[in-house]
Parts: C-alpha cells; sequence; structure tokens
C-alpha cells in the first residue's frame, strides 16, 4: 500500500465550505482556503481508499485516520520521507 496526501485549493463561492483553511499549500497559494486529500493505492496501483481533510490538517496528524480505516482489512502501510 502506498500513502500520499496532496492539498487543492479553491477560491469563490466555495472557499465558504467549513473545510477549507488555510495550511501549508503545495501549489503555493498561501492566500487562498484549502482542503487536503490522501489517498492509499494498492501494490497493483489501484486505489484502495481515500479521505479528505481541513485544509490546515498537519501531514502527521492524517496518519492515525489513515491506519484505522486500513487496519480492518489487514493491510500494512509503508511509510517515506519522499515526496
Amino acid at each position: 500500500m502506498l500513502y500520499d496526501l496532496t492539498s487543492t485549493y479553491v477560491e469563490g463561492a466555495a472557499a465558504q465550505n467549513p473545510m477549507m483553511r488555510r495550511g501549508y499549500s503545495r501549489d503555493h497559494c498561501p492566500d487562498c482556503a484549502q482542503m487536503v486529500i490522501a489517498l492509499i493505492v494498492n501494490s497493483e496501483g489501484f486505489p484502495f481508499s481515500y479521505e479528505t481533510f481541513d485544509g490546515n490538517r498537519g501531514d502527521l496528524s492524517t496518519m492515525q485516520t489513515i491506519l484505522r480505516a486500513i487496519a480492518p482489512a489487514g493491510n500494512r502501510l509503508f511509510a517515506s520521507r519522499r515526496s
């Protein structure tokens, strides 16, 4: 399993969504509200699960939520600092 995070920012009316918060911007748009998207893929590269988080959620703080999501399936997740 591979776990990866990305963020996406919005402008306009969508910025009023409660998940949209200012946080670390991977898009280099710190003035825009954003949300964080987590994706887990299996060993064949197919999506296994995903999760959305508030835009100001730190990367490391997402791991506990993801580990709980995959634990019932008896899966293992490998972590790396490479981005």
